[in-house]
């Protein structure tokens, strides 16, 4: 099976069936992804919650369409209830790391301490040292980072269109 993320293409390979790649339409997906429209700002809408099983880990999807055309993707691993955030945000940077290489710039999650004072007031204490990294590609973005909202690891992936 191919790797999750093509580092070539911006293909991102779910399963043997399920293949996302720059652009694709609403129409193209809405099989797969059903009639979950979870929110819309008059020119951007989303899909969010889609639970996938790939190779490397389950996760739950959102996916960022602009007018008919994907643009975006969002992924949070599911975590393993005997793992943590912290863990599963090393594992997923390895997992980014061995398909696109090292990461072409790191900034700290948590860059000062009223950041890092609005996390514990979610109860979340994530290390000083914890980095968000992003890899600039010929085809888009990724990003891997800890959601704001929720706390929780993600990495998300900009198309170029």
């Amino acid at each position: 099976m191919d790797p999750l993320i093509d580092r070539n293409t911006g293909s991102v390979h779910l399963d043997k069936q399920w293949t996302l790649t720059p652009g694709l339409s609403v129409e193209h997906l809405a099989n797969l992804i059903g009639n979950r429209l979870s929110g819309t700002d008059r020119v951007t809408r989303w899909f969010s919650h889609i639970p996938v099983k790939t190779l490397v880990g389950d996760f739950n999807l959102t996916l960022v369409f602009s007018g008919e055309v994907l643009m975006a993707m969002r992924a949070q691993p599911k975590i393993d209830y005997k793992s943590n955030e912290i863990d599963t945000k090393a594992k997923m940077d390895a997992m980014l790391n061995k398909l696109l290489g090292p990461p072409t710039n790191e900034r700290f999650v948590v860059s000062s301490e009223i950041a890092r004072t609005l996390f514990r007031i979610v109860r979340m204490e994530w290390p000083k040292g914890a980095k968000e990294l992003t890899w600039e590609l010929s085809w888009g973005r990724v990003i891997s980072s800890v959601d704001s909202k929720d706390v929780v690891p993600e990495f998300k992936l900009q198309w170029k269109i």
